[in-house]
């Protein structure tokens, strides 16, 4: 739905994902993005807070780590290996 421009539709599906399943980072996250796209960004804050929370090990927490990290490290050698994943290396 966030994709097709749904975005009150993607918001209220991606709530319910964080209902069933709190711990998924990614539920949390998605609607910090469905919020932002609104132009509600302080309302997004919350999300983003909660799904940092729980994305600990995730491609999301190695990028956001920095850029001469570790896990920024990782992440350039996940994307050599699967350059098709889900990630995105800002220079």
């Amino acid at each position: 739905m966030l994709l097709q421009g749904d975005l009150k539709g993607a918001e209220y599906a991606f709530k319910k994902v964080t209902e069933i399943e709190p711990e998924y980072a990614d539920g949390w996250l998605n609607v910090a993005r469905a919020l932002i796209q609104e132009g509600e960004t302080e309302a997004a804050k919350p999300f983003i807070s909660e799904g940092r929370v729980h994305q600990s090990g995730t491609w999301q927490d190695l990028l956001l780590q920095g850029p001469r990290t570790e896990g920024r490290r990782r992440l350039r050698r996940r994307h050599r290996l699967a350059p098709e994943g889900p990630w995105e290396i800002p220079a």
